[in-house]
């Protein structure tokens, strides 16, 4: 129940009882306890708390079954032209349904490993605010799409290359108050994490509206790491640069801080994502 229907129901037996100083019988009493136990459980009962290895052995056996069928339906292509057109058709209209309850077993086992990115989302104010803290800066954190729901595993592994990525949108990207104000910009910096679906893929994105990436900066750095050659370096396009941030030792800061290590992070969080079957982009 909301917190609403609670306080309805408290206020609805004992407030009134003190206030009017009735009688109340003990049969009075009882009823109405059970009645606001009933309102607190409502709903309660619907829901289960189920291992996730018993949801993937469901998984793996809707598979097993699908397989099954298939080899079922092979069997039957090989053997129709043997049997009467009424047969025939009895066949398919089965294998058509096995086919249909199927996809719905997938379905509904895959829809039981989803869950909300909110309770994931949920850590990261405090992350935020703690680390412009720490960093003497000021920082609106916002957040949307908390409901979009995503297969639990990958939201488990999901909370590291955020965190790496939240972390450095607070020390990289956002500027410090005097730095914005020089830059006409409001002191207060803001970051933005947010989730939503786009077909069958799950896109999270996270923005701030720091300084952004200096392209000179990271082409200086790719020459005195090695990496390339100054004409290479100029040669690079935008994009290129941004995806030489993902290699594992490349940063543009001098020296490491508290907050983000020299270029210990972005690499891991393309790995990890990569990992997931995902893309950053």
């Amino acid at each position: 129940p909301s917190s609403d229907e609670v306080e309805a129901v408290e206020a609805e037996a004992p407030v009134e009882v003190v206030k009017s100083k009735a009688i109340v019988t003990t049969d009075e009493l009882d009823e109405r306890l059970a009645r606001l136990a009933s309102h607190l459980s409502a709903g309660n009962d619907r829901f289960l708390r189920i291992d996730i290895d018993k949801v993937d052995d469901l998984l793996h056996l809707a598979s097993e079954l699908t397989s099954e069928r298939n080899k079922v339906h092979r069997l039957y292509l090989d053997i129709r032209s043997k049997l009467q057109k009424r047969e025939s058709r009895i066949f398919e209209e089965l294998l058509d349904k096995q086919a249909q309850f199927l996809e719905h077993l997938r379905d509904d086992v895959m829809s039981i490993r989803m869950v909300p990115l909110r309770d994931l989302f949920q850590r990261f104010p405090r992350l935020v605010r703690d680390l412009a803290r720490l960093m003497d800066k000021q920082v609106v954190f916002e957040m949307e799409g908390e409901a979009t729901e995503l297969d639990k595993k990958l939201v488990d592994k999901l909370a590291d290359p955020l965190v790496h990525l939240l972390r450095n949108a607070v020390d990289h990207g956002v500027e410090e108050p005097a730095e914005r104000l020089r830059l006409g910009k409001d002191a207060i910096g803001r970051i933005s994490l947010s989730a939503s679906h786009r077909g069958h893929a799950t896109r999270i994105e996270l923005r701030d509206d720091g300084r952004g990436i200096d392209c000179e900066k990271v082409r200086k750095r790719l020459v005195e790491m090695g990496l390339l050659s100054e004409e290479a370096a100029a040669a690079l396009l935008p994009e290129e640069v941004f995806a030489y941030l993902f290699r594992a030792g490349v940063s543009t800061r001098d020296m490491a801080t508290e907050i983000s290590g020299r270029g210990v992070g972005l690499d891991v969080v393309k790995e990890q994502v990569e990992h997931l079957n995902g893309t950053v982009m």
